[in-house]
């Protein structure tokens, strides 16, 4: 028989605000809900960067820019996510997935425009782990960043009974 305790689900971290995820993986004896990750954007906005900069930064997550050659980055490998920006004006944006897919396994997460959800489901399909509209939730965003990166890494958080 398994122990509550030692069931994992991502489900758990999302019905619970910030706080009580801390607690409750404190209480279950982690030190902290997840080590630093990097995070490195892929996009042409520096505005949706430095959005996503502060976000993730205030989580303790270390975050760069590349603006949209992935081919250009060295050592991708150091990453822990990778997120993509769609230009929904550039008809060839979404084959950026494919193209990430064949360089590494790292998680990547495609941010698409509201009114072109159709190239998230493309991106999806081409490579990418998850895809979120913009404008987006802050606290769906980190939630979905962080259980990529959990996820990654083989860890996950404890259900609490009840």
């Amino acid at each position: 028989m398994v122990s509550t305790q030692a069931i994992y689900s991502v489900s758990a971290c999302l019905r619970c605000t910030e706080r009580e995820m801390v607690l409750t993986h404190q209480r279950a004896g982690y030190p902290s809900i997840l080590p630093q990750a990097n995070v490195l954007v892929i996009g042409p906005s520096s505005s949706a960067y430095e959005l996503l900069r502060t976000i993730l930064m205030r989580r303790g997550h270390a975050v760069d820019l590349v603006a949209s050659d992935i081919t250009a980055v060295e050592s991708i490998e150091r990453y822990d996510l990778l997120v993509l920006e769609l230009d929904p004006r550039d008809a060839g944006a979404v084959e950026q997935c494919a193209d990430v897919r064949v360089l590494t396994r790292t998680p990547l997460l495609v941010l698409v425009p509201e009114t072109a959800r159709n190239q998230g489901v493309q991106a999806l399909e081409l490579g990418a782990d998850m895809f979120i509209t913009v404008p987006f939730d802050r606290r769906e965003l980190v939630a979905r960043v962080e259980a990529l990166v959990r996820r990654d890494r083989g860890q996950w958080l404890p259900v609490q009974a009840g």
